[in-house]
């Protein structure tokens, strides 16, 4: 019995020994473990701006899901949980700007210190001082605040992406006095800023000259028809007696207009009108007035000729030139090399002599084309040449009369046309083209011409007066672009879709698509109004809100998306109980949400007095430089450009009453004329600030427009474009 007592004894000392020595070799090869990756500076400003922005303290969950989903993927997921993230940054970091709450279920600021901004007094960094600044976050991040600070000024808001800065009197509210920023979920991060600058660009209005009294036009350059109001500003037609249709040196040009004008003034107000052309050659700047798609009344030309018959080209002598080349088309020649071989009286009668020569041929191009490259190269054009256009006309005078003349649409015979025209323009006609005929298929830029049976209106055979059909077909002309239109609507609807997708003309590739639906399914219960809005509306987020060009193009269905009418925003409206929309951050940067859901801070207001939208114009322009009237309107909060057509009734009238600060420039007096009126800002309005607060170093990028810039129609010097 004792032995077995000892021997249980013994077995129970080595089980023992056996299960500490287990013991300690599991607990030596425990793994030590890694150290969580860094927590991304990105995180860090987006939490701080989100914090500031909900009075320094928010739950967890709430401040997660205000965070942007890339952010959440990219610098949250490698941490697992946003709470292990912040406190990963806290042990990091011995005075951190952020801490886990407590209860452990919210985050707060580290300390209520004021907003950290900059020195307001010094201007704003430009690209290359961001770009070598210290990144060191601990060491800029607070630099102490300013005693000046006075809530009394303006706040401006500055995009970080473009340092686009922005008028709070844009937005619907404004920031707390704590907040530092604010947070747009399209990405943009927009600090707000309160400092002693105004919202105005660094622009030099020093180099907007004032423009000098107005041209007296009531003798020969006013239209009967002319609005009164704009006659009563400056319009290029105004000087149509001062600067002719053919090329003058711009100094004559000055010293013929009235007292006060000057080069600048032309440059300024003229020489950016597509209907001037001002080119420079050897030095030496040439300007003339080209009269455009009939878009400029051009009644006073005659003054201006005359006062500069000298340099009128004259067409003939053009024959000496085109012998020159010895029958050989579509081949250049250098321009020394056929003034050489050129007939010596046919050069001495040239508007002007060497280099600039190749004005005479700029205003032939029915017969050559031309170069201003090198020493300028020449081309003789082969016969029947049909691709002029209203710029390139050897006739601006009689192609702005015939244009006027030619209905806006539908055909019209080329002899009853004929009848109707001034005798100095058939007889402008005559001197540079063999027959009426050949001068409208000379211009195949500008009208259609056939030779057909009597047409209708849409084109079709009309010969209801007559039984036979004449023994000589009737020459017809309409314009070009009507013609174009006819040529579209005969087209299948895909084709046209895909015209109007190539044109960028998008509401018109809209209207196409809804047709296309339509046709192909008649029965779709989307066709209903009111059940296509309730799949709009299940498609939306259920929280938040969404860019509307992105919802549209990227996560609405194409069968849905194809009912849609051309007006979205015409449409989102009608149902206010569904959807609400509003421009974020921004003018045309439009979100889209499902109603009642909380708007986003940074949502521009909808009403706006006429002072605030003074300010408004006047920084797009500082900032853009000279704009059309239209592309002003297109890019101002949509509740503006709704206050000037109520009040107002267009922006046309509504920026005339303000002369002291922009001033107007109409480059056409015809069609379309309000539109494409050029604003320029001559100063800052009142209470806007001064040039010692602008920086004239910040960026050049500009905003994120729809539709900003006018077209530009320039082509390679081979063409003929100086």
């Amino acid at each position: 019995m004792r032995s077995l007592f000892t021997s249980l004894s013994i077995r129970s000392s080595i089980l023992c020994a056996a299960l500490c020595c287990r013991a300690q070799n599991s607990s030596t090869a425990v793994p030590v473990p890694q150290a969580s990756p860094s927590v991304h500076p990105d995180l860090l400003d987006r939490l701080e701006i989100i914090l500031h922005d909900s009075a320094g303290r928010l739950p967890t969950t709430a401040l997660y899901d205000a965070l942007p989903v890339d952010i959440r993927k990219m610098h949250v997921r490698p941490h697992r949980t946003l709470l292990q993230a912040i406190r990963t940054y806290e042990a990091s970091t011995s005075s951190p700007l952020f801490r886990v709450c407590d209860d452990g279920l919210s985050v707060e600021l580290a300390s209520a210190f004021p907003l950290s901004i900059e020195t307001r007094a010094a201007p704003a960094a430009t690209t290359q001082e961001r770009a070598s600044a210290p990144k060191d976050k601990k060491a800029t991040s607070h630099p102490s605040p300013q005693p000046s600070l006075s809530l009394e000024n303006d706040v401006v808001v500055e995009i970080s992406r473009d340092n686009v800065p922005l008028n709070p009197l844009l937005f619907a509210f404004p920031p707390s006095t704590r907040s530092r920023s604010a947070l747009s979920s399209t990405g943009t991060t927009a600090r707000w800023l309160a400092s002693d600058n105004d919202f105005y660009f660094g622009v030099p209005l020093g180099d907007v000259p004032t423009p000098p009294a107005q041209i007296d036009a009531s003798k020969s350059t006013k239209s009967e028809g002319l609005d009164e109001a704009i006659a009563a500003t400056m319009t290029v037609a105004s000087f149509t007696a001062y600067i002719p249709l053919f090329f003058v040196p711009m100094s004559e040009v000055v010293q013929a207009l009235p007292e006060g004008y000057t080069e600048q003034h032309i440059d300024q107000y003229l020489a950016t009108a597509k209907t001037v052309q001002v080119v420079t050659v050897a030095g030496v700047r040439y300007i003339r007035i080209s009269g455009g798609f009939g878009q400029v009344n051009v009644d006073g030309a005659a003054e201006a000729a005359e006062l500069f018959s000298k340099y009128r080209p004259d067409p003939s002598i053009a024959p000496a030139f085109e012998a020159a080349f010895e029958g050989v088309v579509d081949k250049w020649m250098p321009l020394p090399m056929l003034l050489q071989r050129s007939d010596h009286r046919a050069i001495e009668r040239l508007p002007f002599q060497g280099p600039a020569s190749i004005l005479f041929f700029a205003q032939m191009q029915h017969l050559f084309n031309f170069s201003p490259d090198g020493d300028g190269s020449v081309l003789l054009r082969p016969p029947q040449y049909s691709g002029l256009s209203a710029e390139t006309s050897p006739v601006p005078y009689a192609i702005s009369k015939f244009i006027q003349a030619l209905p806006t649409e539908g055909f019209i015979a080329v002899d009853a046309l004929t009848s109707q025209l001034p005798e100095d323009v058939v007889e402008e006609i005559k001197l540079f083209f063999p027959s009426m005929e050949y001068f409208v298929r000379s211009h195949g830029g500008v009208f259609y011409v056939t030779s057909e049976l009597e047409r209708s209106a849409d084109g079709s055979i009309n010969n209801e007066d007559s039984s036979e059909a004449p023994s000589t077909p009737v020459l017809k002309v309409c314009r070009a672009r009507y013609k174009e239109r006819l040529n579209r609507k005969s087209l299948p609807l895909h084709e046209q879709l895909e015209l109007a997708i190539r044109d960028r003309r998008k509401r018109d590739a809209r209207s196409i698509r809804r047709k296309i639906a339509l046709m192909e399914s008649s029965d779709s219960p989307l066709i209903d109004r009111e059940t296509l809005a309730k799949e709009i509306y299940k498609a939306l987020p259920r929280r938040g809100h969404a860019k509307l060009k992105t919802f549209m193009r990227g996560t609405l269905p194409d069968d849905v998306l194809n009912f849609m009418p051309k007006n979205y925003q015409k449409f989102f409206a009608g149902f206010p109980e569904l959807f609400q929309i509003f421009e974020l951050g921004q003018a045309t940067n439009w979100c889209i949400s499902r109603a009642g859901q909380q708007l986003p801070r940074g949502v521009l207001k909808k009403d706006f007095t006429d002072e605030e939208i003074v300010r408004i114009i006047a920084q797009y322009v500082s900032r853009f430089g000279p704009r059309t009237m239209s592309t002003v309107y297109l890019n101002i909060p949509a509740g503006a450009s709704s206050a000037i057509k109520s009040r107002h009734m267009d922006m046309f009238n509504f920026i005339r009453k303000y002369p002291e600060t922009f001033n107007l420039v109409m480059p056409i007096d015809q069609g379309n004329a309000k539109s494409a009126a050029v604003v320029l800002l001559l100063q800052l309005p009142v209470g806007g600030g001064d040039n010692s607060h602008f920086n004239d170093d910040g960026d050049d990028e500009q905003f994120n427009e729809i539709e900003r810039d006018d077209d530009n129609d320039g082509a390679s010097s081979k063409d003929g474009q100086l």
